[in-house]
């Protein structure tokens, strides 16, 4: 196709002459020019052009005619761009309508109207977990300090207790009036905090309520009813009033029959044997039921030495030193405890025998099964047979089918102080028919 791109030649030099301006058709040198346009194709001398070179544009000259328009548009919108920005910044048109545009009006300030200032309520104290906020309380705040300050003064008491005894009390009561002269109760209710020994009184707890969500050393407190024990305070030194050599609790100094111990509770004089003068020794009134320290027929309990208790459910009474604390075990446990102030104790337990065992019987099976009748010995309580071991302190006797269990505890103490008081006591004991 290359020779429809060549220039066409002068037909006198050779080149193609035109022979029909319709299709543009040219002849080939010589030919003649007369012919006809269908004699020129039967002969195959006569080429045509292609369409698409008759009909194209004619050039770079046409596309230039077209970009003169487009030209003249852009420079008129360029010159209509700046004149308006010249106009809107040179603030032709504030002047023209009272005010300066682009600009945002001065804010107006709308009159605020007036009102009472907030009512600021107190902040409540802490919550504890589980707890509702409790406002705070001034009053209840001082009475909680307060209950703090009363059970350190109970701790510090019972360590002076624990120092000199080796135990704690049963009992905050029993406390000596030198260690504690009032045993401090609750500045609201006015109740005693509740005191609890613990494993064989080796420890304790000290239940309070407070009326606050109260933080106790800098730490919140879980509940508002806590137990603290002697680990949770520091505890200052503690000064025990200065006591005599220590005493032999268990001599008997008159030769009356009492211990040491057994003299001071009864009230009666160490140094002689019969301390009302009526011609009895202290001892034998005593075990008699009469008061050695006033003369005539005055029974024990008649003097206040020793008062009468009963319990109904374990179905037995009995006497005890008004100076010692009887109390029923909580829960199902069928026992008593005697407490003792030297750190003593007497356990009365009812024990079931299903089998209606003997005293004897019982005691070989349950409590010493490799064991004789060498090795105990038969004393009566009231018309029943009991067993009692050799070193007088447990008692075992089988009332239909159940078993007592009477045991005098001596724990941290290595002497029964108290040898004539628990005969007192075992011989006074009365049960009563299931």
């Amino acid at each position: 196709m290359d020779e429809y791109f060549q220039q066409p030649k002068p037909a006198d030099q050779g080149g193609i002459q035109p022979i029909s301006p319709q299709r543009g058709a040219y002849a080939q040198p010589g030919a003649q020019v007369q012919q006809t346009v269908g004699s020129a194709m039967q002969s195959g001398e006569i080429r045509t052009m292609p369409d698409k070179f008759i009909n194209a544009p004619a050039g770079v000259g046409g596309s230039g005619v077209r970009l003169v328009p487009i030209a003249i548009i852009i420079v008129v919108v360029g010159i209509l761009g700046f004149g308006g920005y010249y106009v809107f910044s040179s603030g032709i048109l504030s002047t023209l309508f009272g005010g300066r545009t682009g600009t945002t009006p001065p804010a107006v300030t709308q009159p605020q109207e007036t009102s009472t200032p907030p009512v600021v309520t107190p902040p409540a104290s802490p919550t504890t977990p589980g707890q509702p906020p409790v406002p705070v309380d001034s009053e209840a705040t001082a009475r909680d300090a307060q209950r703090i300050t009363d059970v350190e003064t109970i701790v510090q008491a019972l360590e002076a207790y624990f120092k000199q005894f080796g135990s704690y009390p049963q009992f905050l009561s029993l406390l000596p009036k030198t260690m504690l002269s009032v045993i401090p109760t609750d500045p609201k209710t006015k109740n005693s905090y509740t005191y609890t020994p613990k494993e064989n009184r080796t420890t304790y707890g000290i239940v309070v309520d407070f009326e606050t969500n109260y933080q106790f050393k800098g730490q919140q407190l879980q509940s508002r009813t806590w137990e603290f024990t002697k680990q949770d305070f520091v505890l200052p030194s503690v000064t025990v009033p200065e006591q005599p050599p220590a005493e032999d609790l268990n001599a008997d100094i008159d030769g009356d029959g009492l211990t040491l111990a057994e003299e001071r509770l009864m009230t009666t004089q160490p140094s002689s044997a019969d301390s009302d003068s009526d011609g009895y020794p202290d001892n034998a009134e005593i075990q008699n039921f009469y008061s050695p320290i006033q003369t005539g027929d005055v029974k024990l309990d008649a003097a206040g030495l020793v008062a009468s208790y009963t319990d109904a459910g374990l179905h037995v009474s009995f006497y005890y030193p008004t100076n010692w604390v009887v109390t029923r075990s909580p829960g199902e446990a069928q026992e008593l405890l005697i407490t003792v102030g030297t750190g003593e104790d007497i356990a009365v337990t009812m024990i079931d025998n299903p089998d209606s065992l003997t005293s004897w019987e019982w005691y070989s099976t349950v409590v010493n099964s490799s064991g004789n009748r060498d090795d105990v010995r038969f004393m009566n309580i009231g018309t029943y047979e009991a067993v009692r071991t050799l070193d007088e302190r447990s008692v075992y006797v089988s009332i239909g089918t159940h078993t007592y269990s009477i045991v005098f505890m001596v724990n941290s103490v290595t002497t029964m102080n108290y040898p004539n008081v628990f005969q007192l006591l075992l011989d006074r004991m009365v049960f009563s028919p299931f």
